[in-house]
């Protein structure tokens, strides 16, 4: 919950640390075959808040995948959210998090 509360309180200073931590961190957590099903939906959970949250949610858009130097993040998220909603229940996907970058 701690990323949680840097995304919103601080997301203007830490644009860097931010993809740094979803790009080496959360989506490698849901890259990862070896991860438990446990973190992916924490992960999955953090992204759910995020996506609650219509100005952070703008905010990623905009300085993450409108800015041709950063990761995109914003489509990376809702990729890794559709996957995870087309999976059925108990079923392993290798990938859920969408492209191996």
């Amino acid at each position: 919950r701690l990323f949680r509360a840097l995304l919103v309180h601080y997301r203007s200073l830490l644009k860097v640390e931010i993809e740094a931590m979803l790009t080496n961190v959360f989506f490698v957590i849901l890259h990862s075959p070896n991860s438990r099903v446990s973190h992916k939906t924490l992960v999955v959970s953090v992204f759910g808040e995020i996506c609650a949250d219509e100005l952070a949610l703008a905010e990623i858009f905009l300085n993450y995948d409108c800015d041709t130097s950063a990761v995109d993040l914003f489509g990376r998220i809702v990729d890794a959210l559709a996957k995870m909603g087309k999976l059925q229940p108990g079923a392993e996907q290798a990938d859920p998090g969408g492209g191996g970058e």
